[in-house]
C-alpha cells in the first residue's frame, strides 16, 4: 500500500473519469461479472464510519468527488445548497450550508483580478443554477474570468495564447491544498496473476479477499489514525467519529498489464467527536503507512492461502529491497513479463524528450498519459489498449500461453498449480524440487550433512509419491538422481534453497515467545529507537509466514506478538504521567496533547551498548604515547609527503594518542584531511613499539584505509567473525584499534569491538562524521560521544580546490540554505526537470570527462535511477564500441547483460575468488569492486580486470547471476569514502541532508547537483504525479530532512526535554479547565439566574474567569470575592446589574477593584501556580491530575521553561496580555473594550507578582 496527498482542485478527476458506469446509480447486487464487457472501472463506493455520519451509502459520484475532494463542501452540497436557495437563503448562505470546516486554502497572491473575477462568476452561476458549478464548468468560468480581465486590461480581444499564459501565470503563483490521501491497496504481483488468469471461481475469490483486506485495513486505520487537532497551534489532538472514504476498483496500468489493485481516497475533512468539522490530522496516517502496507499484504495472503490453498514464499526481485511473499511455482519470468514497464518507460521518455525539442517544455500530464499510450501502444505491436475487462482477460490469457510454450492456457495453468499446492494430484517429477523439499524436510544443510541413507532415502520415497511417473523405472531413476544430486558436491544455489525451504517451514509454525523475540531483535538491528508501528511492521512480516485456520486466530496471533515485543522486550522513552483523566484522554487512553503513535521505545540492549561505550569514552587505561613521538610522526609525514597538516590535524593526532580513555572519537568533515590524521596516528602509535588494527564498516573502505596506512586494515565484521570462531585477531595489550567512517558502523558492532579491546586491553579510537551518512543499521551513538566528550573537529577542507566550494560544503553540513544555495546556483551547479532529462545531461557530462581523461562518477539516490544510468550508460559506450554488444553476454543480477568491455560491480565479499596480479595479488574480492570485463566463458563464467589495480579475477557463473552488476553509477551510499575529479548527483524528493552533502564533496573540483524538480507520469498506475518544485524549494527540502537514525541515548534525552515541555504546557490547559469550572461555579451560586445567563454570553466573560482565577492565585477568597462583585460590595442583591449594557464587564471592573483593595503586602509566592481550590462538583479526577503535573514542575530537574506563549509575568496592574487559549476558550470569548482595566489571568509556572499601584 502506498499513500498520496490529493490536491484540492481537480486532484480527483484521474479517478471518476476512468469509471464505466458514469454517475448512475450502481446495482451493489451485481459483482465483477457485469463490468466484463464495459469499457472502464467500476464506480467508486462510499466507506468509513465518517461517510455514515454524512449518510453517504453506495455509489461515488463526480459530483460528489468534486464537492468534496475539489472544494472541501458536503458531498451532497448540490442537493443541500438548492434546498437552502428554496428556502429563501442567499447563495453565499447556502454554499455556508454545505461546508465542512474551514475551506480549502488556497495559497495564491490575494485579491489577483482573476480571481476576484472567478470568484463573483462562481457565486453568481450558484445563485442561477442552485448547486455548485462542476470541474469542467469552474474551468470555463476561470477561461471566461482571464478573458474579461485580459481584454479590459489590453483595450482588445485577448489572444488564446495569452489567456494560457495568464492562467499559467495565476496557477504558479499558487499552491493547492492537500484535500485528501489516496491510498492505493495493490497485492503482489502475483496474486494479481491469479486473478487476471485463473478460472472464474478463483477471480472471484481473489477479488473477495482483496475487498476484505481492504475494508478491514481501513477499519484499523480508522481506529489508529482519525484523529484532527484543537487549540492554540494544533496543541491538543482528539478523536474523531471516523474516515470518509471513496474507494475505487481497477484492473490493470496505464500499459494494460493486470494489476488488481483499490484507491482508497481518505477526505482531509472529518467530524471531531466535539461535532466539529475541520482537517484530519494526517501525521498518524503517515506515521503508520508502512504497517498498514505490511497489514495489507499479510491479510491478503492469509485469505488466500486459508479460503483457496494456494502457497508462498519470500521473494527478491532486485538487491537491496524487501522480499515479498509470492505465490510459488509463479515463475520470474511470467512476473516480468506482466510488468513491461522498462521498455514502455524508456520509449515514453524518448517521446517526452521529442516533445520538449519541439516545444521547448516538459509536456502536461494529460500530455504525458498520451505520450504514454502512445508507447505502450508501440512497444506491444501495435495492438490497442483493451479498456473493457473481458478484452483484458483474453489478451491475458494469449500472453500467458504465449509464454508458458506448452500447450496449456492460462487457467490451466493456475489450475494445475493450485492442485499441486493443495496436493489434489500427483505432480510433474522436477528433480530440483524435489531436492529442495527433501534437503529441507531433514533439517536444512546441517540436517543433510548428518543424515543417514535410510533417512535420506525414506525422505526420497515420500516426496517422490506425490509425482506422476509412467513406470517403476522411471521412479528408480528419480530416486537415484535426487540422491546424487544431494551427495555428490551440489551446487551453492541449491543448497541456498534448502536452507531457505527448511527456514520457511519453521517459520510457519505459531510460537509466539520465541516469535516475540525474533521480531524484537529484528527492530532492535534496524534502529536505536522505534515506536509501535515499526514494531507491528515487523509483527505483521513475521507472523504473515505463519499458518492459522482462520482470519481471527491470524488477527489475535498479530496482537499478541506485538504486546509482547512492546510491553515485555521494549523500554518506553516518552515520558508521561499516568492516568490520563478521562476528560483529556482520547479513545485509545492517551493524552490529548501527545501525537497517536508517537511513543518512541527503545531495549535494554541498546541502551546498555551505548552506555557501555560512554562509559568507556571515561573510562581512563595506562595506554598513551608522549606528545614528542606524535610530533615527530607529524614531521616524518610531513617531509615524506611533501605537506603540512593543518592545526586540526595536529589536534587530532595528540588527542587519539595522549587521551588514555578506553575510547576516543574525532570528527571530520568530507574532505578534511581525516585520512592523514590518522596517518600521523598510526605512524605515531607504531613509533612506540605498540600495534595498529585498522577498521572500517565496509571492505571497499577497509581497503582504502589500509592502501593509506600501510597496514593490512579489516572490516570490522571481519574481525568480530574471527573472534568469534576463536581465531587470532592481531589484538595485544596496548594496540590501538583505529576505525574509519565510525559513524557508518553500527553500535551492536562498535561495542562488540569495544568488548575485545576490554578483553586484550586494548583501546579504540574512532573517526568519522555523524553529518554523514549514519550506520544502515541502529547507530548514532558517535554524534553521542562527540558531544558527550567534546571531540575535537577538523575544520579546514583540504580536498576542494576552489575555497568558496569547501565553504558551501560546511553551509551545506550545517543546513546553511542560503549559503548553500547561493555558491550552487550563483556558480551554475544546478540543473533541473525530469529524471530521464538529467541522466542525459550527467551522462553526457561523464562521457565528455572520460573522453578527456578526467575521473568522475555518477551518483543517484535511488536504486531505480542507478539502473537506469547504467543501461543508458552501457548503451552509449555500445554505440560508441567500447564494448561488444554482437558478441557473447552473461546475465548478471540487476537483470543486465553484461558484454565485453563492459565495466562491473561485484557486490559480495568472496575471500575464495583470488585476485591475480596487480597490486591486490592473492587478495579475495570486495563488495564495491569494480572490474572490466576481459573474456566471457561457454560455461557462464568469465575473467575481468580491475579498474584501480589491474589484477585479474574469475567469477563463476552463479557468483555472476546472484552478485554482479553493472558498475558505471552508484548510489550515494556506496560513493562515501570515493574521490574524484567530477562528480554529478542526482537528486529527487527523497534525499535528506546527509546524501545531498556525501553526494556533493565526492568532487574535487566539480560537483553539480541534477534536481528532479518534474516527475514523469506514473505509467504502472494511475497516480497523478505532484506539481513541479521550484529548484530552491527542492533543495531546501532535502536540507531539513536529517538523519533520524539517532541513538537511543539522544532520543532518551530529546523525550526528556519535550516531556517537560508537555506537562509544562498540558497543566497550562488543565489548569485552565479547572479555573474556568471553578469561576463558572462560583459565579453561578453568587448571581441571579438571569444575569449569570447574560454574563456568559457576553465577549468578556472569559476575562472575568480569568480575573478571578488570578485572584486564587494570590490566594484571596474567592467566595468573597464573587459575593462581593455580584452585591456591588454588599450593597444590593443585584439590582445594580440590571441597567448594565454588559454584565460580565461591570463584574470585571467590580473585580479588579476588589482585588486592588485586598491583596496583601506580601501575597504568597509560588514557582507554579497551585492548582485552584476545589468546588463542588470539579472534576477530582483532572484536578488529582494536575497536582501530578505540578508536583513534576517544581521538581528541581524540571527544565525552567518561559511560559506558554512567551509571555512573561507583569504587575497585577500593569498592561497585560492574555496568553493564547486553547480548545478550552468558551467560543464567546472575546478581548473586553478598553473601557476596563485588564489583568493578566495566572501563568500555570510562574509566581504570580504583588499587586502594585
Amino acid at each position: 500500500m502506498t499513500i498520496h496527498r490529493l490536491h484540492a482542485g481537480d486532484g480527483y478527476l484521474y479517478l471518476t473519469r476512468q469509471v464505466a458506469s458514469g454517475d448512475r446509480v450502481r446495482d451493489r447486487t451485481r459483482d465483477l461479472t457485469h463490468y466484463y464487457t464495459e469499457t472502464g472501472t467500476p464506480p467508486g463506493i462510499w466507506m468509513g464510519s465518517g461517510a455514515e455520519q454524512l449518510g453517504l451509502t453506495g455509489d461515488v459520484t463526480e459530483a460528489q468527488m468534486a464537492a468534496l475532494f475539489g472544494e472541501g463542501l458536503h458531498p451532497n452540497a448540490d442537493t443541500i445548497i438548492a434546498q437552502e436557495i428554496t428556502a429563501g437563503k442567499t447563495a453565499r448562505q447556502a454554499i455556508g450550508a454545505v461546508k465542512l470546516g474551514n475551506s480549502f486554502a488556497e495559497y495564491t497572491t490575494p485579491n489577483t483580478p482573476i480571481n476576484d473575477l472567478f470568484g463573483a462568476a462562481v457565486e453568481a452561476f450558484t445563485a442561477a443554477e442552485q448547486r455548485r458549478p462542476t470541474w469542467d464548468e469552474r474551468t470555463e468560468l476561470r477561461f471566461a474570468a482571464a478573458r474579461t480581465h485580459l481584454t479590459s486590461a489590453l483595450g482588445r480581444e485577448p489572444k488564446r495564447a495569452e489567456i494560457d499564459h495568464a492562467l499559467a501565470q495565476e496557477k504558479a503563483q499558487s499552491r493547492k491544498a492537500v484535500a485528501g490521501f489516496d491510498c492505493v491497496f495493490t497485492p503482489p504481483k502475483s496474486i494479481s496473476i491469479l486473478w487476471g488468469l485463473g478460472s472464474e471461481k478463483i477471480r472471484q475469490e481473489i477479488l473477495r479477499c482483496h475487498r476484505e483486506a481492504v475494508r478491514e485495513v481501513l477499519a484499523w486505520a480508522e481506529s489508529q489514525c482519525a484523529v484532527t487537532r484543537r487549540g492554540r497551534n494544533g496543541i491538543q489532538e482528539i478523536d474523531t467519529h471516523g474516515l470518509v472514504i471513496a474507494a475505487f476498483e481497477h484492473f490493470d496500468n496505464r500499459t494494460g498489464d493486470m494489476n488488481l489493485h483499490t484507491h482508497s481516497v481518505i477526505s482531509g475533512k472529518t467530524l471531531g467527536v466535539d461535532g466539529k468539522w475541520s482537517a484530519l490530522d494526517a501525521r498518524p496516517l503517515f506515521a503508520t503507512g508502512v504497517s498498514l502496507s505490511c497489514r495489507y499484504n499479510a491479510t491478503i495472503v492469509g485469505k488466500i492461502r486459508r479460503r483457496i490453498g494456494f502457497r508462498f514464499e519470500p521473494r527478491t526481485r532486485r538487491r537491496g529491497t524487501v522480499p515479498v511473499l509470492e505465490v510459488v511455482g509463479i515463475p520470474d519470468a511470467m512476473i516480468t513479463e506482466f510488468s513491461r514497464t522498462p521498455d514502455i518507460i524508456a520509449r515514453t521518455e524518448q517521446l517526452i524528450t521529442d516533445y520538449r525539442a519541439t516545444h521547448g517544455r516538459n509536456p502536461s500530464t494529460t500530455t504525458q498519459y498520451k505520450l504514454a499510450q502512445q508507447a505502450t501502444l508501440e512497444t506491444r505491436d501495435a495492438k490497442p489498449v483493451p479498456k473493457a475487462l473481458r478484452d483484458m482477460l483474453t489478451e491475458w490469457a494469449d500472453r500467458a500461453h504465449d509464454l508458458l510454450g506448452d500447450g496449456r492456457s492460462g487457467v490451466q495453468f493456475i489450475d494445475d498449480l493450485l492442485a499441486e499446492h493443495t496436493g489434489k494430484t500427483a505432480v510433474r517429477f522436477q528433480l530440483t524440487e524435489v531436492a529442495v523439499a527433501v534437503g529441507a524436510d531433514l533439517g536444512g544443510v546441517t540436517g543433510l550433512a548428518t543424515a543417514t541413507r535410510t533417512e535420506l532415502r525414506a525422505r526420497i520415497d515420500v516426496h517422490l509419491d506425490t509425482c506422476a511417473f509412467d513406470n517403476p523405472a522411471q521412479r528408480r531413476h528419480a530416486r537415484t538422481a535426487v540422491r546424487t544430486l544431494l551427495t555428490r558436491d551440489p551446487p551453492a544455489d541449491l543448497l541456498d534453497r534448502i536452507n531457505a525451504a527448511h527456514h520457511a517451514a519453521e517459520c510457519s509454525v505459531y510460537e509466539p515467545q520465541s516469535i516475540s523475540l525474533e521480531v524484537a531483535d529484528t527492530v532492535a538491528r534496524r534502529r536505536a529507537t522505534w515506536t509501535e508501528a515499526n514494531i507491528r511492521s515487523a509483527v505483521e512480516d513475521r507472523v504473515g509466514l505463519c499458518e492459522f485456520a482462520t482470519d481471527d486466530q491470524h488477527r489475535a496471533a498479530v496482537e499478541e506478538v506485538t504486546a509482547l515485543v512492546r510491553d515485555h522486550h521494549s523500554l518506553r522513552l516518552t515520558v508521561e504521567p499516568d492516568p490520563i483523566p478521562t476528560t483529556i484522554a482520547r479513545a485509545n487512553g492517551e493524552s490529548v496533547f501527545t501525537v497517536t503513535g508517537a511513543t518512541r521505545y527503545t531495549s535494554t540492549t541498546v541502551l546498555d551498548a551505548e552506555t557501555r561505550l560512554l562509559d568507556a569514552a571515561k573510562t581512563p587505561t595506562a595506554h598513551r604515547i608522549p606528545a614528542e613521538l606524535v610530533d615527530r610522526a607529524i614531521t616524518r609525514i610531513e617531509h615524506d609527503e611533501h605537506l603540512r597538516l593543518d592545526d586540526g590535524q595536529h589536534a587530532i593526532a595528540h588527542y587519539l594518542c595522549t587521551n588514555a580513555t578506553l575510547v576516543s572519537v574525532a570528527v571530520g568533515p568530507a574532505g578534511s584531511g581525516k585520512t592523514t590524521a590518522m596517518k600521523a596516528v598510526a605512524a605515531a602509535w607504531l613509533a612506540a613499539d605498540l600495534d595498529v588494527i585498522p577498521l572500517a564498516p565496509s571492505a571497499s573502505a577497509a581497503r582504502q584505509l589500509g592502501d593509506a596506512l600501510g597496514i593490512r586494515a579489516k572490516t570490522i565484521a571481519a574481525l568480530r567473525t574471527r573472534a568469534e570462531h576463536g581465531l587470532p585477531t592481531g589484538l595485544s595489550p596496548g594496540a590501538m584499534i583505529l576505525i574509519d567512517e565510525a559513524a557508518m558502523a553500527a553500535t551492536a558492532d562498535l561495542d562488540a569491538i569495544l568488548a575485545l579491546a576490554r578483553e586484550h586491553d586494548a583501546i579504540v579510537r574512532c573517526i568519522g562524521d555523524p553529518e554523514q551518512l549514519s550506520a544502515v543499521e541502529a547507530g548514532g551513538i558517535i554524534r553521542t560521544l562527540a558531544r558527550d566528550t567534546n571531540a575535537p573537529h577538523l575544520h579546514n577542507l583540504v580536498r576542494f580546490s576552489d575555497p568558496d566550494e569547501a565553504d558551501a560544503t560546511l553551509a551545506l553540513r550545517a543546513g546553511n540554505l542560503e549559503q548553500a544555495w547561493d555558491f550552487y546556483n550563483t556558480h551554475d551547479r544546478i540543473t533541473h526537470g525530469m529524471s530521464h532529462q538529467l541522466r542525459h545531461h550527467i551522462l553526457t557530462a561523464h562521457l565528455d570527462d572520460t573522453a578527456h581523461g578526467i575521473s568522475s562518477i555518477m551518483i543517484a539516490a535511488t536504486l531505480d535511477n542507478v539502473h537506469a544510468l547504467n543501461t543508458e550508460a552501457q548503451a552509449a559506450h555500445a554505440a560508441t564500441g567500447r564494448i561488444d554488444t554482437t558478441g557473447p553476454s552473461i546475465r548478471l543480477s540487476d537483470n543486465h547483460n553484461g558484454y565485453l568491455g563492459d565495466t562491473i560491480l561485484t557486490r559480495l565479499n568472496h575471500r575464495g575468488i583470488r585476485v591475480t596480479g596487480g597490486i591486490r595479488d592473492g587478495t579475495g574480492i570486495d563488495n564495491g569492486d569494480l572490474w572490466r570485463i576481459h573474456h566471457i566463458h561457454p560455461d557462464g563464467s568469465l575473467t575481468a580486470t580491475g579498474i584501480d589495480h589491474r589484477g585479474t579475477v574469475h567469477l563463476p557463473a552463479d557468483y555472476l547471476t546472484r552478485h554482479v552488476e553493472l558498475g558505471y553509477a552508484t548510489t550515494i551510499h556506496r560513493a562515501q569514502g570515493s574521490t574524484v575529479d567530477h562528480a554529478y548527483v542526482l537528486m529527487d524528493n527523497i534525499v535528506g541532508r546527509a546524501l545531498a552533502y556525501v553526494g556533493l564533496t565526492r568532487g574535487r573540483h566539480l560537483n553539480r547537483i541534477y534536481l528532479a524538480t518534474d516527475q514523469l507520469l506514473d505509467i504502472t498506475g494511475d497516480q497523478q504525479p505532484d506539481d513541479p518544485h521550484t529548484p530552491i524549494t527542492m533543495f531546501a527540502k532535502a536540507l531539513a530532512r536529517q538523519d533520524d537514525n539517532l541513538s537511543a541515548t539522544d532520543t532518551m534525552r530529546a523525550e526528556q526535554t519535550a516531556a517537560d515541555r508537555r506537562i509544562r504546557t498540558t497543566y497550562t490547559e488543565v489548569y485552565q479547565q479547572l479555573a474556568d469550572a471553578r469561576g463558572t461555579y462560583l459565579l453561578d451560586h453568587a448571581l441571579p439566574g438571569i444575569f449569570f445567563h447574560e454574563a456568559t454570553h457576553s465577549e468578556h466573560f472569559q476575562t472575568l474567569l480569568d480575573t478571578i482565577a488570578l485572584a486564587d492565585a494570590h490566594g484571596l477568597d474567592t467566595h468573597e470575592l464573587t459575593t462581593a462583585i455580584a452585591t456591588d460590595n454588599h450593597q444590593d442583591h443585584g439590582e445594580s446589574l440590571t441597567n448594565t449594557d454588559d454584565t460580565a464587564a461591570v463584574l470585571h471592573t467590580r473585580a479588579d477593584r476588589w482585588i486592588h483593595d485586598n491583596l496583601p503586602p506580601t501575597p504568597p509566592t509560588a514557582t507554579v501556580c497551585p492548582v485552584p481550590p476545589p468546588h463542588p462538583g470539579q472534576d477530582t479526577e483532572l484536578a488529582a491530575y494536575a497536582e501530578q503535573l505540578r508536583r513534576h514542575l517544581l521538581e528541581p530537574t524540571a527544565e525552567q521553561l518561559p511560559p506558554p506563549g512567551g509571555t512573561p509575568t507583569r504587575p497585577y496592574d500593569s498592561a497585560p496580555t492574555t496568553p493564547p487559549r486553547t480548545a478550552t476558550t468558551s467560543p464567546k470569548s472575546r478581548t473586553p473594550q478598553p473601557t476596563h482595566r485588564r489583568k493578566t489571568k495566572p501563568v500555570p509556572g510562574q509566581r504570580p507578582r504583588r499587586h502594585t499601584l
